[in-house]
Order: structure tokens, then sequence, then C-alpha cells
């Protein structure tokens, strides 16, 4: 069965949140998902300011689940958000882009 995109928000979060800071490569493998579309999830999770893009040397990137990031783990996981991430995530990217 195929996720939809805001499920593989989750996914993503929960595996930073699980493991912590972890390079693209890893990500891949826990949250079962190829490189290219990481690539633009990632980049979505940053610009919401939910994940931390952190460079380690000269060219090496981990990604860092932020407070922000926790808060909507936590918010998924009460009663009220349980039935709706896609409202959740929708209210997260419109109060970034205003």
């Amino acid at each position: 069965m195929r996720r939809s995109k805001p499920e593989i928000y989750v996914n993503i979060l929960q595996v930073l949140a699980f493991h912590g800071p972890l390079a693209p490569t890893h990500i891949v493998h826990k949250a079962k998902m190829n490189y290219s579309a990481l690539r633009g999830y990632m980049n979505s999770l940053v610009k919401q300011n939910l994940v931390e893009k952190r460079t380690l040397g000269d060219e090496n990137v981990e990604y860092a689940i932020t407070k922000r990031g926790w808060s909507v783990l936590k918010c998924l996981r009460d009663d009220e958000y349980q039935t709706k991430p896609i409202e959740l995530f929708s209210q997260t990217s419109q109060k970034t882009t205003n």
C-alpha cells in the first residue's frame, strides 16, 4: 500500500525522534524510501522548521528533529489530530509561508 505525503513526513520525523540525528543514507533505509524522494521531503521539513540540517566537516550532512518537530509529533499522538495529519501539515506549511 502506498503512503501519503503526510504519512511519509510523520515517518521521517519518527525516525529522527527515535534514532537521533542521522545522515540521509540512514534515513532512507529506516524510513524505507529512495534517496531522490527523501531530498524533497527533507527540504520541505527544513523549510517548515521541523527538521534541522547540520553540516559536518566538508561534505557530510545530518538531519535532526527540532523542538517544533517534536511538537508536531506530540500533536499527532493526541486524539484530536490522530485522524487528521493532513490538516496539521497543511496548517504548518501555511504558517511558514505567510
